[in-house]
Order: structure tokens, then sequence, then C-alpha cells
């Protein structure tokens, strides 16, 4: 996933790097507005339970200063004034971080599309186009729109989770560290057992795309001969097979992604009541129990649903790292040997002569044309009639100059 991540990084422009350190930077920003709201929570908490405690002189008192001096008024300001801050800082990552990516996945098609119109045609009809189509449609779409988009929401939700993890260790080392053990099997579980299926389940989402595009293409392409011979049924089931196999994939991974969450509510709930159990049972003084539970309430309630958001972002780019080396491998090892060029020189007064031309494509053992000889006077109109398969659209590529001949010549008034 490292190797991943560092693969759709390289692929950005300097600009785009320096837009992806802001996002990180509004995160880390973000993170620390959230120790500090949770902070006054339990502050206010403690007010709200009995208004003349007075916070001894520990770090929650030097964190929040004056305004947690026996001053409701103040600490209500200050509360509010966070949330709002914090609230805002989170939108206006929200939708930067979402422009910025859907900017650099709009950037990227372009590039990846002037590359391709730098083949050689020769390279670009031996190629599916239906993989060039998934390429620079759905694979740089979800690279980008998923793959970079969960890579900046990990980072975000990260920052934010250890702050959080930090402030439990801070209410109580103990309890932090039951539930810091907790996570980390949560992290090997999903390590060894999830991640894997979501790439593998992302490598077969990927291919069934391609599948499901080409049958399609086949079908409005060759829609006269379907007609004539009758073969709609035939290619509608082809379709239907490819896209019922592909809906399950679908289903499969969106149904897997919910997991976390489920079983993260359930470890909540009882963390939650097995921790208000122990305090009872040490018949701890019932302001600390509030206090304490309340700052356990608000870090739960940011806590899981962001451990949860980690999991589901670490699942959902997994599942999108096929794609990544895809068109990582599309954009920088792509054949682009275009040596085309104008001759403004040329005369062509009395005819083609091709002599003993032959030619075979780089990725086929069979020769496609052997030892062809023709001689075309200019003015002349011409028919080439053939089998399907037979060469006729490759001697026309070969006399237009967009294929090389593997043997013999193409002479134009003998030159």
């Amino acid at each position: 996933m490292f190797k991943s991540a560092h693969i759709l990084i390289s692929l950005l422009s300097k600009e785009e790097k320096v837009k992806c350190l802001l996002i990180i930077l509004l995160a880390f920003i973000i993170s620390i507005f959230e120790f500090f709201s949770a902070s006054i929570i339990i502050t206010y908490a403690q007010f709200l339970n009995n208004p003349e405690y007075v916070i001894p002189n520990n770090a929650f008192k030097k964190l929040i200063g004056f305004f947690s001096e026996n001053n409701i008024l103040g600490l209500t300001l200050l509360l509010g004034t966070t949330f709002i801050l914090k609230n805002l800082l989170m939108a206006i990552e929200a939708f930067f971080q979402n422009f910025s990516i859907q900017k650099m996945s709009y950037n990227f098609k372009n590039k990846l599309l002037r590359k391709y119109s730098k083949m050689d045609f020769e390279s670009f009809i031996s190629r599916n186009s239906s993989y060039n189509i998934q390429v620079i449609g759905s694979d740089t779409e979800q690279s980008f729109s998923a793959g970079l988009h969960a890579l900046g929401s990990i980072i975000s939700e990260s920052f934010i989770f250890i702050t959080l993890i930090v402030f439990i260790i801070f209410i109580n080392p103990i309890i932090s560290l039951f539930i810091f053990f907790i996570i980390v099997f949560f992290a090997l579980i999903t390590k060894k057992y999830v991640l894997p299926n979501f790439y593998r389940w992302g490598l077969l989402f990927q291919q069934q795309g391609i599948d499901l595009t080409n049958s399609l293409l086949q079908f409005f392409q060759g829609y006269k001969e379907i007609l004539l011979n009758k073969k709609q049924s035939f290619f509608i089931n082809c379709y239907k097979e490819v896209s019922r196999e592909r809906v399950n994939t679908q289903a499969i991974i969106s149904a897997s992604n919910s997991l976390p969450r489920i079983i993260l509510e359930l470890f909540f709930i009882i963390l939650f009541l097995s921790i208000t159990l122990i305090f009872i049972s040490f018949n701890e003084d019932q302001t600390k129990i509030i206090t304490i539970l309340s700052g356990y309430l608000y870090v739960g309630f940011k806590l899981m649903p962001g451990l949860n958001r980690i999991i589901t972002f670490f699942n959902v780019f997994k599942s999108t790292t096929p794609r990544i080396n895809r068109i990582n491998q599309e954009y920088n090892h792509l054949v682009t040997k275009n040596n085309y060029h104008s001759n403004k020189n040329f005369s062509f007064k009395k005819n083609i002569t091709i002599k003993d031309l032959s030619f075979r494509f780089n990725n086929k053992r069979k020769t496609t044309l052997k030892n062809i000889n023709l001689v075309i006077n200019k003015g002349d109109f011409i028919g080439i009639v053939g089998k399907t398969g037979s060469g006729k659209s490759t001697l026309v590529n070969l006399i237009l100059g967009l294929l090389k001949p593997t043997a013999g010549n193409l002479l134009i008034d003998n030159k």
C-alpha cells in the first residue's frame, strides 16, 4: 500500500503535491482543535454537574485558562467558538480536498490522452480499445476520486484519531492501554484477513469493467451484423453474464465495508458499560464519574466512527491499488514512438509501385501480407478485395505510411 501511495503521488505535478501538503496541514490543525474541544467538554461537564467546582492546577486549567475559573458564561462562549471554528475548518478542508482531487484527475486524464496521441500507429491498433477506454476513464477516475481521496482521508482521520487517543491517555492511562491493545488487535486482523481480499476484489472488479466495456462496444459497433444474423439475444446474454458478476463483486465490497462499523459500535458500547461498572465498583465520586464518562462519550462519539472511516478508507485504497498500478504502467511505460514527419518536397506524378512487400505485426507470429506486388497509376480508381483478416486495411495503412513494411519496398515515382 505504501508503494501504491508513492506511485500515486509520483504522478502528480509539483503544484499538485503542494496542494496535498496543504490538505495535510489543514488536517493537523483540525486535530489540534479536536483535542482542545475534548478538554473543554470535560471542563464544561464538571461545571454543569457542580457549579462550585474549581479545577485544580492541572493541565486542563493551563489549557483553557481563565475561562474555566468559575465562569460558566465564558466557558460556554469558548466551547461554542471552538466548535464553530473547528467545523468551519473541516468544511474548508472537505471542499478544498475534493475540488483539488477532481482537478488532479482532470489534469492526469489530459496528460494520458496526450501520451496516447503520440503512439505509433501499429502499437495503437494492436491494443484493445476497451482497455484504453477503461484506463483513461474508469481507472484514472477511481485512482484519484477513490484512491487519492482515501489516502487524504486516512491521513486526516489518523491525525484526529491519534489526537483523541492522546486525550484518552490524558484522562486515564490504564484504560487507554486497554483500548490501544484492542485497536492493535483490530489492525492486525484487518491487515492479515481483510485487506488482501479487498486487493483481490479490486483486481477482479477492474477486469470485469474491461469485459463489460468490451461487451457493450461489440454490441453497439456491430449492431448491423447482429441484427442481420438475429444474434441480439446472444450478445444481451453475454452482457448480462459479465454485468451480473460485476454487480456481485461490487455487493461484496460494499457489504464488507459496513462490517467494521457494526463491530466497532458493539465494542464501544461494551467498553463504555464496562468502564461505568468499574467506576461504580470502586465507589468513585459521582462528579468524577460523570466528568470522565462525558469525556469518554465525546471521544467515543468521534473515535469509533473515525476508526471505522480509517478502516473503510484503507479497504477502498487497497481495492483501488490495481487501478493505480495500471495507470502508472500506462503513463510511464506506454510505447509513444511516433516517428511521422512531413516531406515538403513530396510529389506524385506517375505511379505507386509495391515490390515484394511483406508485413507482420510485432505482437503476432503470422505474417499478414507476404510478397505483394502492385502498380497503381495516378488517376486510377481501384478496389482491394479479400476475406476478413486477409490484410486489406493493413495494405492501405502501409500505402498511407502509417505502417512500415517488414520487408520489400513501397515506391512513389520510383522513390
